[in-house]
């Protein structure tokens, strides 16, 4: 498993795993029913990540910096109001699902649902913003997400779980994944700042 995977597993898991071994199986099972849930989102996700890439290196080869950041835009725009539309969903039948699916001892953890989806909500972001860093070669500024993620993993997941049980264990995934998101997010706006500064020394 390389450096940049194993990051990948410890910034997602590590809360789950610490979840279990200090409140027991069950608490992992119910972050994990709850993740199934609202994980159908992710095969959204998944599938978007076969063609939005291509998308956004073909407007850039085309159109330059401001045509990747309009395609960007808009897959963002209609992303996030159909991903959000369908977690919204999710979260309002959350408790009748956990019932249906997984019986009446998980009915009523429906605010975990909640707060997952919102994780599944903020990390769409991932997929426009990391192809765009692809895109203008800036891979260090994702890894250096999953760098930070990681450390606040380490550091935290033990004390929120003791302090806060198990909406600790959530909230350390909220957490990470905004981590996560907002660097992405930061260092993009940071290339893109850079690029445009060197485009207007060009010009003049």
């Amino acid at each position: 498993m390389t450096a940049s995977a194993l990051m990948q597993w410890t910034s997602g898991h590590l809360f789950v795993v610490v979840s279990g071994t200090l409140l027991g199986a069950s608490a992992a099972g119910i972050i994990k029913a709850s993740q199934n849930i609202v994980g159908i989102t992710n095969i959204i996700i998944q599938g978007m990540e076969n063609f939005v890439p291509g998308m956004i290196a073909k407007a850039y080869k085309n159109e330059g910096l401001n045509g990747m950041l309009s395609t960007i835009k808009e897959v963002i725009i209609k992303g996030m109001f159909f991903i959000g539309m369908l977690l919204l969903l999710l979260s309002i039948f959350s408790e009748y699902i956990m019932l249906k699916v997984y019986g009446a001892e998980y009915s009523s953890f429906g605010n975990i649902v909640y707060l997952l989806a919102l994780v599944n909500f903020v990390g769409f972001l991932g997929t426009p913003i990391g192809a765009g860093l692809r895109v203008l070669e800036n891979t260090k500024v994702i890894f250096s997400s999953f760098v930070l993620a990681t450390i606040f993993s380490f550091l935290f997941a033990f004390v929120l779980i003791s302090n806060f049980e198990l909406i600790g264990a959530v909230l350390g995934l909220v957490f990470v994944k905004f981590i996560l998101i907002g660097f992405m997010c930061l260092g993009f706006r940071k290339e893109i700042n850079s690029r445009k500064n060197i485009q207007k020394t060009y010009n003049y």
